[in-house]
């Protein structure tokens, strides 16, 4: 009988690739100033054998439910540490970003531990010997011990500061919550606390003004705490609340119902900020949400800055962000692309936006063609992501 080799089942038309995680798990200690968790890989490792490298591993298709979940039990099985708060880095790609046979892709996320950091412990027969805790003054130049990270991790901790840094806007013109600072703090902390935080996660800061900006952020929880000097009042993140007492106007439940239509998660938080908007603000915004939630290559969501962000859904990376700024009572938006290549569009306001991932700042127009106006703006900026081969149009 002759046999038949042919293989069996579907045959997909192009090779398949390895999807993983890596996790920037950082913890800021009581005694000290930031650090990162690095775990060094078993000598006989396939890629990168005895290197140090971020904490992470592969998803599994048939075990982790999504990414989050992936994420949650490498974290566990690596270095010991189970239910730190996660933020999305990025999606790395690069072809050459891991020696093996097999196309890698990996998605890094940021991990932030609000307490002491425990003493780090990986499961015995996972792929890693040792973790341990490195303040982040002794990665000097993306290396620790001499050497490179393994695979692409320098690049991965490198913008995980970025993203520290736009989280947590300080010092900005605009002036929006630090909406990472409260990560590291607890439920209830002093002015002081969080003073001390910021010097630690964004070097000297000048307190009275920190403090200042910070007020309009959080609220008193009526309690206090006892420090070596003095009592101190005790605070939280104050989260805008618009409960059926306070019932929003019309544009704005028409806004919040489309919204919700679209499954944007916290956009309550995004219109709270918007009750002195003008009602052509708000028919703009949500022929903007229209628009994009269910755009194919788009997607729209609200950060706890908050921020109502255009987001490239291949990437991950917002796009544009949209945000109401109280002080000058307008709309104002960032974009990807340098304000070079948006020069065209006819922004109003167009230049640099000094600080985080985003290099231009502009004013969206309610009025006739403003919309069309945003959206070349999002193309030109999902360009920037990418190479001219790759690109395609936002229709």
């Amino acid at each position: 009988m002759e046999r038949d080799d042919k293989p069996t089942g579907h045959v997909y038309r192009y090779p398949m690739v390895s999807v993983a995680t890596d996790i920037v798990l950082l913890n800021l200690p009581r005694d000290g100033g930031l650090q990162v968790a690095l775990v060094r890989r078993r000598p006989d490792s396939e890629a990168y054998a005895n290197r140090w490298a971020l904490p992470g591993g592969f998803l599994r298709t048939q075990e982790d439910l999504d990414l989050d979940a992936c994420v949650r039990r490498e974290l566990l099985e690596e270095v010991g540490v189970a239910n730190p708060h996660l933020e999305l880095i990025g999606v790395y790609s690069a072809i050459d970003r891991d020696p093996r046979p097999e196309r890698v892709i990996s998605v890094a996320y940021l991990s932030v531990l609000k307490s002491d950091a425990p003493e780090l412990s990986p499961i015995f027969g996972t792929d890693v010997v040792e973790a341990r805790w490195v303040p982040l003054t002794e990665i000097a130049d993306w290396t620790y011990e001499g050497e490179a990270l393994a695979f692409d991790h320098s690049r991965i901790l490198a913008d995980a500061r970025r993203l520290i840094d736009d989280r947590i806007p300080f010092g900005r013109r605009e002036e929006t919550a630090p909406d990472l600072l409260f990560a590291f703090l607890p439920e209830e902390f002093t002015l002081g606390q969080a003073t001390l935080v910021m010097t630690h996660l964004k070097g000297k800061v000048d307190p009275s003004n920190f403090r200042k900006y910070l007020l309009a952020f959080v609220e008193p929880t009526g309690a206090s705490q006892r420090t070596s000097t003095r009592s101190a009042a005790l605070y939280r993140q104050r989260v805008p609340d618009l409960s059926a007492e306070k019932e929003p106007p019309i544009g704005l439940r028409t806004l919040r119902q489309t919204a919700r239509e679209a499954q944007i998660h916290l956009f309550d938080l995004f219109l709270a900020t918007l009750e002195p908007a003008p009602s052509t603000t708000i028919n703009f915004l949500e022929n903007v949400v229209k628009r994009y939630a269910a755009h194919r290559d788009l997607r729209i969501d609200v950060s706890r800055t908050p921020e109502l962000r255009i987001t490239d859904r291949n990437t991950g990376r917002p796009l544009v962000a949209l945000s109401w700024d109280t002080g000058r009572a307008a709309l104002t938006a960032t974009a990807l692309a340098d304000p070079a290549a948006l020069a065209g569009v006819g922004l109003a306001e167009l230049g640099p936006n000094r600080t985080g991932p985003h290099r231009s700042r502009f004013r969206p127009e309610p009025e006739e063609g403003g919309e069309d106006r945003l959206g070349e703006a999002l193309r030109i900026s999902r360009n920037a992501l990418v190479t001219d081969e790759d690109a395609t149009a936002i229709e």
